[in-house]
């Protein structure tokens, strides 16, 4: 989400202030929640580890995301191919397995569990099959840079849902007030981004 204004930028498209600010108002909702997060317990080794590889896949992703953009309104005959969102992701995840066997060999993890196989089983079907779907049918309908990252936006929305669903399922604390602070500020850029695309 916060590096979109830089690969849009890098492809010659600029968001607009509006969208800047609406995309800081998030960021500081999520930052916000992070410190929340730290400050119940979590270690700097650990959220380290989740940061390090969303920070390479915050570029990584919208750099795929954008390439498609531009392939799918080239005009050509593969733009037809990409106007099938189900054929993009099967795309994009082509793509990706290069890096996933590098990965494999650098590292050699152990083979995962049954219940690992599963869990990813379900995480592929929910977010890679369904919700990256619908994700790059939206994006890829427009080139209008405020709405591209009104819909990369969205993905923030995840943390709220992984927010509540720690809290059902996993008997997890619920936020403190600077947590709330940042679940409201997250919530406002979204409210504002919707605003403005329907008013674009």
């Amino acid at each position: 989400m916060l590096a979109t204004p830089f690969v849009l930028r890098a492809f010659g498209a600029r968001v607009p202030m509006r969208g800047l600010i609406f995309l800081g108002f998030i960021f500081l909702g999520v930052l916000t929640l992070n410190i929340q997060r730290a400050s119940t317990g979590s270690s700097v080794t650990q959220i380290l580890s989740g940061v390090v590889p969303v920070m390479v896949a915050a570029v990584a992703y919208p750099v795929g995301n954008q390439l498609l953009n531009r392939a799918k309104h080239a005009g050509d005959e593969a733009s037809v191919l990409l106007s099938d969102p189900v054929a993009a992701v099967l795309l994009l995840t082509l793509g990706a397995l290069p890096v996933f066997v590098i990965l494999i060999l650098l590292f050699n993890p152990p083979l995962p569990g049954v219940a690992q196989v599963g869990a990813t089983a379900l995480i592929a079907l929910v977010a890679g099959c369904l919700a990256t779907t619908l994700f790059l049918y939206a994006r890829n309908l427009s080139r209008d840079p405020l709405h591209i990252a009104a819909v990369d936006a969205t993905q923030a929305a995840e943390v709220a849902f992984a927010l509540f669903g720690e809290m059902l399922m996993l008997g997890a604390a619920p936020p403190d007030l600077l947590g709330w602070v940042g679940l409201v500020a997250v919530i406002g850029g979204l409210i504002g981004f919707t605003f403005q695309s329907t008013e674009g």
